[in-house]
Formats: C-alpha cells, structure tokens, sequence
C-alpha cells in the first residue's frame, strides 16, 4: 500500500499483510445486546434470565457489533473477539494500589512534592474501588472517581501550597470531595519554631 504525504508526493510503501489492527475497550453496551437477544430468545429452565457474570455467547455477529454503534466499515477487519471477565472490587483494588499508573498514587506523589503529606485509612481504597465499579467503566472508572476526589484538594493547595502541610481524607471524601480536613500550620511559623 502506498503511504502519500502531506502534497500528495509517495513518500513509500506500508506492507499491511502483516498488520494487525486490534480494538480494546469496556464496550459493556455490546453484553447489553446480547442479553437482549438471548432473552427474546427464550432460555429454556427455571432460571430463564441471563446472569451478569454469566460469559454469553463469544461468537459475536456483525449486527451485535453494528447495534453496538460500530461502523460496518471496521466490522469487517474483526477476525476474533475475545471476551475478557468484568473487574472485580479486589482487581481494581489491586491496581490502586500496585499499579506503576496509579492515579491515587500520583496524586499522592504530587502532594509530597508540594510538601504536603496526606493522612488516610486503607478502607478508602475499598471506597474507590467500590465506586468505579457503580461506574460500569472498567479500571477507567478509578481514574475518574480519583480525579473527583483530589480536584477540591489540588484547588485549595495550589491557591496557597506555602499555607497547609498535611490532609485527612477519609472513605467519605470519595463521595464527598469536599469532605477533607486540612492541617493548617504557617511553614514560616515551622521554621521559626525549629530554628
């Protein structure tokens, strides 16, 4: 395939036999279809209802994905669809805490580097997880329940970073972000106490 530049000039050839082109993502509206079409369907038993965690049928068909908001175009190149299992709260847990991209983790660096240490229970990382799962998103989700957490933080420190040296937070402060308790103590006071 001929790879053109900018004024239309070849600029040289893409061998694309041995391109790969794979898409990742939470698309949790596709298992929505499915079920739909499972229960019109009719599931023969007692238990007629398909169970959230239940891995329906993998075979996805075009239209699932075409219903799913996919263009037809990109339907075509799905040659395999593999179905990973949902996050659980102890997997998102584990990524809070573990991961090398932790955003709690950043945030909590971040303030360090501003002097400030932050003060917290364990039980908020359960209070994280437990609230990007209400999210339906994924491990996405932690980003997203973290960033609203730290924003009023981030926003009362970098209005005055030289004024505050630690911050409680508590499993409140997930649902609350404005829930904190900032420790005040003049850092010109501090060194005139330590000097």
């Amino acid at each position: 395939m001929p790879v053109t530049g900018d004024y239309g000039d070849n600029m040289g050839y893409l061998d694309t036999s041995l391109l790969t082109i794979i898409f990742i993502g939470a698309f949790s509206n596709l298992i929505e279809i499915r079920k739909k079409i499972i229960n019109k369907k009719g599931v023969i038993g007692f238990n007629n209802q398909v169970d959230a965690n239940t891995n329906l049928n993998p075979e996805y068909i075009v239209d699932d994905f075409i219903k799913g908001g996919f263009l037809k175009e990109f339907v075509g190149r799905f040659d395999t669809v593999i179905e990973l299992n949902k996050l659980t709260q102890s997997d998102l847990e584990n990524i809070i805490r573990n991961s090398k991209k932790s955003t709690f983790t950043s945030y909590i660096q971040t303030l360090k580097e501003k002097g400030l240490k932050l003060i917290y229970n364990d039980d908020i990382i359960s209070e994280i997880a437990v609230e990007s799962i209400k999210l339906n998103i994924g491990a996405r989700g932690i980003k997203k329940v973290v960033q609203n957490m730290f924003k009023n933080i981030m926003l009362q420190i970098l209005s005055d970073d030289e004024k505050y040296t630690e911050c409680i937070i508590t499993k409140r402060t997930v649902s609350d972000p404005t829930n904190n308790i900032f420790i005040i103590i003049l850092k010109i006071l501090l060194k005139v106490l330590t000097t």
